[in-house]
C-alpha cells in the first residue's frame, strides 16, 4: 500500500502482527526465534518463556537470544544438559576412606568397610 511500510524481523524478534496473535515468530532453544511475520514493529522474543534451560538451570533473556546459568545444578553446557562428573574432576572429593559415585547432578560418598560417615 503506498505510504505505508512493514517490518521483516530478524531472528530473535517477532513482528507486532505475530505478537498480537496473527502468527509468526516464537522462541526456540537455539537462542534465536523464527523472525517470521510482517508488522510495523519488531519486538524481542522472550526465549525464556519456553523454559530452554534444563536440569534446574536459570534462564536470562537477552536481546535476540538467551543465556542459561547452571550454577549449583551439577550440570554444564549451553542449556545445562551435560552432567558434571564430580568424582572424575576431583578424585579426593570424598576423602581417602570413601568411594565416590557420580549420579546425575551430584555425587555420593560411600564409606569403605571399617569407616562411617561423620
Amino acid at each position: 500500500v503506498p505510504g505505508t511500510f512493514l517490518c521483516d524481523c530478524i531472528p530473535g524478534f517477532e513482528s507486532s502482527a505475530s505478537a498480537s496473535g496473527s502468527g509468526g515468530g516464537s522462541g526456540s532453544g537455539s537462542g534465536s526465534g523464527s523472525g517470521s511475520g510482517f508488522g510495523t514493529t519488531c519486538m524481542n522474543i522472550d526465549e525464556c518463556v519456553s523454559l530452554p534451560c534444563t536440569n534446574g538451570g536459570s534462564c536470562t533473556d537477552a536481546i535476540g537470544s538467551f543465556a542459561c546459568s547452571c550454577m549449583g545444578t551439577g550440570f554444564r553446557g549451553d542449556i545445562c544438559q551435560t552432567d558434571i562428573d564430580e568424582c572424575a574432576e576431583n578424585p579426593a572429593i570424598c576423602g581417602s576412606n570413601a568411594q565416590c559415585t557420580n549420579v546425575p547432578g551430584t555425587f555420593l560418598c560411600d564409606c569403605i568397610p571399617g569407616f562411617e560417615s561423620s
